[in-house]
């Protein structure tokens, strides 16, 4: 009788909801073992950070602190080591409006200045490169925009462009909402760092 009942029933078949998926993912990697967070504001004024990590629309997958867990000490007295940094961020839909992407290093561990790669990639309706970033960063506690965009409803970006914009407030309001109109209208970096342009790539 179970087995009858089993062979009655019908599954549904329903289109994929691609909007439940990624529209855009930010990857953040860097070398070393400093501890450099990603920032990322969305025209709501909703902010995802290390303690924060989603909002509407917005997802940060870890908070990755250098070199913080990437040692492993085996049994036999094996150490491995894993050296690669990665924050992942993604963007699952299109909120109309002038984003804001910061990096931001949080805790200097090595003289060696650290070498920083951003990529943002458009996954749908196919897979292309925003931009890419590169920069190799000296001070402790420095903050750098990497792109503030505009999007439009569909999701096309527009607008690019690199002036600071400060995310990192008090302890009170981090994280929270805040007025998108105010900016230093600075350049985002200073002598102490250096920005690398990529060739060829927005």
């Amino acid at each position: 009788m179970f087995a009858i009942a089993l062979m009655m029933i019908t599954v549904e078949k329903k289109p994929a909801d691609i909007k439940m998926n990624a529209q855009f993912v930010i990857t953040l990697n860097w070398t070393g073992v400093d501890d450099i967070d990603t920032w990322l504001r969305s025209p709501t004024g909703d902010i995802v950070y290390f303690r924060r990590l989603a909002a509407p629309m917005m997802h940060l997958d870890r908070d990755d602190l250098g070199d913080d867990g990437d040692v492993l000490h085996l049994a036999s007295g094996e150490v491995i080591r894993y050296e690669y940094n990665q924050e992942i961020t993604t963007i699952r839909g299109f909120i109309p409006g002038e984003w804001v992407l910061n990096i931001h290093m949080y805790k200097r561990k090595q003289s060696a200045p650290a070498e920083v790669m951003v990529t943002m990639q458009r996954l749908n309706p196919v897979a292309e490169t925003v931009f890419i970033r590169k920069y190799k960063i000296k001070r402790n506690w420095r903050e750098i925009t990497v792109a503030r965009f505009t999007m439009d409803a569909e999701g096309n970006i527009t607008n690019q462009d690199d002036l600071y914009e400060k995310l990192i407030r008090d302890s009170k309001n981090v994280g929270k909402k805040i007025d998108t109109h105010k900016n230093d209208n600075q350049r985002n970096w200073d002598v102490s760092d250096e920005h690398i342009d990529v060739p060829g790539v927005p």
